[in-house]
């Protein structure tokens, strides 16, 4: 067996030192491959990371405009039921006016004619 085997080789010494070389370059290339897939996940995730925290900034920065809008909203209410013998019928005429006024702002300048 061990003799087959030796002459087998020396008779087929170019194809098996070629086959080896194959079986070598397709490892390394998928050696090369898996690398260059970690490297694009890694890049992917650092860039999620960065979209997330700016996402994080700008609805916390939103969170705390619309915060204070609402609290002025709710001071200038206090203030006019407290100046009011009807406290009920100013807050629900000053809320109706300001949000007539939000209105009319938001409103295209094509519909300011009405």
């Amino acid at each position: 067996m061990r003799a087959s085997f030796i002459a087998f080789a020396s008779r087929n010494a170019r194809l098996l030192i070629g086959l080896g070389i194959v079986l070598l370059l397709m490892w390394g290339l998928q050696r090369w491959v898996a690398g260059a897939v970690a490297e694009d996940r890694l890049q992917s995730e650092v860039a999620a990371r960065r979209a997330d925290s700016a996402a994080d900034d700008r609805a916390g920065t939103v969170a705390a405009t619309q915060a204070a809008q609402i609290e002025q909203e709710n001071r200038d209410a206090r203030e006019a039921a407290a100046g009011s013998d009807d406290p009920l019928k100013s807050v629900t005429d000053r809320l109706r006016a300001q949000k007539a006024g939000d209105r009319r702002a938001a409103r295209p300048a094509a519909d300011l004619r009405r």
